[in-house]
């Protein structure tokens, strides 16, 4: 057996990267004891010159003491490749109190070189913090949390940002060129993205990407008193995107969706499920109005969404302080103008399955827009909406339009303003003051024979058969209406009877059949109903 004489100093693990440095014995692998920067590390002798000029941090490299610039080789850190990173070993603390900010920017620009890296933000005491914003620059990049949530703080209104969007010079109708760097397959997982209290704008925004991942994460300020407004994530230039099992708690908007005037108008694709959207703790102080999802569109802006699906979220208000009109909230809220009068955000949007808990306007396509109709269509099917002011708000019944299948009002003013719905089947409602406040008739209703088949309480025909006895002249019916029936018809239903019959004297509980006396006890059915306007 031959045997190799090993120093004990050097089997002795390196305290520190200077330590590491300094090691004279190349021939072992040493294990780095440096707080956060844990691992071991062998000596390569390569060239190494250029991956430690740009390690800066030294994450990956420890050139040695007698040779600085790693041309003559360098410490690496084993047991791993160079796409997998712990935002730790660039210097990051992550205590909530030192300044994280050179070892994060650090890790975001080790991020931008290659595309498909990912780096892990462990879950500690504290948060990971940053004073510029963290510019992702680079495909298929991932962040996620590891041993529980990341946490990530920006102070002085600092951001995660993926892409980024040059505007070109406008042209006459002012729309803009693409320009910048798009990013595509990017995500965000398991992180709280937790910016520091008073947030002044977007925590998150995907300012030019492409098909974005953001799932599980916790985003919103620990802290408002209302002197700013903060929006959980916010899309610019982007298609296919997916927020998906989040909470974002703010007090402005949790999703800032905008449609750009742009030459490439593409802004198309949100898949928004399974979250928390709550528009909580204490309402802006400067009169803007808070909403869940936040739709802005640009004037001349042309184009609408053809796929948005907002399904299987718990949308909530839950402020405090003002109570004024302003901070009634909006669910999905359009806000914009356009000099045409000719709005259209959503060519068919699928809301299902979601609660809207005390939000104020759960479908607010009215109060945000200026000089604008919208007509915007919408499948809302399966919801549940408990104590709303008005669920549905249009800006005009010809031009907006809700189909409604199996949904629960409770305890709202109003259901509808300014839109026409189609009611299919099993739409329940208890404690609504108003069903519309235009006619009923102004809406379609699948089932008009009964008070349970398209709305609870809505039923706008009835039929049925009676007898008209020797002597009588006419017939006082009640219909059980919701509305004072328009068209009539009117058999007789005895075999040789054959009278003339008309109606008259139609009221919202009556009207009255009259005929010529029959002689003898006959016959007679009947149906009465509204007419669609």
């Amino acid at each position: 057996m031959i045997m190799t004489y090993v120093d004990s100093a050097d089997a002795v693990p390196a305290t520190s990267r200077s330590d590491l440095s300094a090691r004279l014995n190349k021939s072992l692998m040493v294990y780095l004891l440096e707080a956060g920067r844990q691992g071991y590390f062998y000596f390569s002798t390569a060239n190494l010159a250029s991956a430690v000029a740009a390690d800066t941090a030294q994450a990956f490299y420890v050139p040695p003491s007698t040779d600085l610039s790693g041309a003559s080789g360098s410490w690496v850190r084993a047991g791993g490749s160079d796409t997998i990173a712990d935002v730790r070993w660039f210097g990051a603390v992550g205590d909530s109190y030192a300044d994280d900010n050179t070892a994060m920017q650090a890790a975001i620009s080790w991020l931008n070189v290659k595309r498909g890296r990912t780096l892990q933000i462990p879950a500690t005491d504290g948060a990971f913090t940053f004073s510029q914003d963290l510019v992702i620059l680079q495909d298929n990049v991932r962040i996620e949390g590891v041993g529980g949530y990341g946490r990530l703080r920006g102070n002085g209104g600092m951001r995660i940002v993926l892409g980024q969007s040059i505007p070109g010079d406008p042209d006459t109708a002012g729309r803009v060129t693409k320009l910048g760097t798009k990013v595509s397959y990017c995500t965000l997982s398991s992180l709280a993205i937790q910016p520091q209290g008073n947030h002044p704008r977007e925590c998150v925004l995907l300012d030019y990407a492409d098909s974005t991942v953001i799932e599980f994460c916790d985003i919103g300020p620990s802290t408002q008193d209302g002197s700013t407004f903060t929006v959980g994530i916010k899309t610019n230039w982007v298609q296919w995107v997916y927020i998906d099992r989040n909470q974002i708690n703010v007090n402005g908007a949790c999703l800032w969706l905008r449609r750009p005037t742009t030459h490439t108008q593409n802004e198309d694709h949100f898949h928004i499920t399974r979250n928390q959207l709550y528009i909580g703790k204490v309402a802006p102080t400067d009169g803007s109005t808070p909403a869940n999802i936040v739709i802005e569109g640009d004037p001349n802006c042309s184009y609408a969404m053809f796929e948005f699906e907002l399904s299987g979220n718990h949308i909530g208000k839950f402020l405090g302080g003002s109570t004024a009109a302003s901070t009634m909230t909006g669910g999905v809220r359009l806000v914009g103008s356009d000099p045409s009068g000719e709005f259209r955000s959503l060519h068919n949007a699928c809301i299902r399955d979601n609660f809207f808990e005390y939000v104020n306007y759960p479908i607010d396509f009215l109060r945000g827009l200026s000089g604008a109709n919208d007509s915007s269509v919408i499948d809302f099917s399966g919801n549940t909406v408990l104590s709303a002011k008005l669920v549905f708000n249009g800006s005009g019944i010809n031009k907006p339009a809700a189909t409604l299948g199996a949904n629960y009002f409770l305890q709202c003013d109003t259901l509808v303003d300014g839109m026409r719905c189609l009611f299919n089947g099993y739409n329940r409602s208890s404690s609504v003051a108003t069903l519309s406040v235009q006619p009923l008739n102004n809406h379609r209703f699948n089932h008009k024979q009964t008070g349970a088949g398209s709305l609870s309480g809505v039923r706008l025909e009835a039929r049925g058969t009676t007898a008209a006895a020797a002597g009588q002249t006419f017939l006082d019916i009640t219909h059980g209406l919701s509305m004072i029936p328009t068209d009539f018809n009117v058999i007789a239903t005895t075999s040789g009877w054959t009278p003339n019959f008309w109606v008259s004297a139609a009221t919202a509980t009556t009207f009255r059949i009259n005929f010529v006396d029959p002689g003898a006890t006959k016959y007679l059915r009947w149906t009465a109903s509204v007419a669609d306007v």
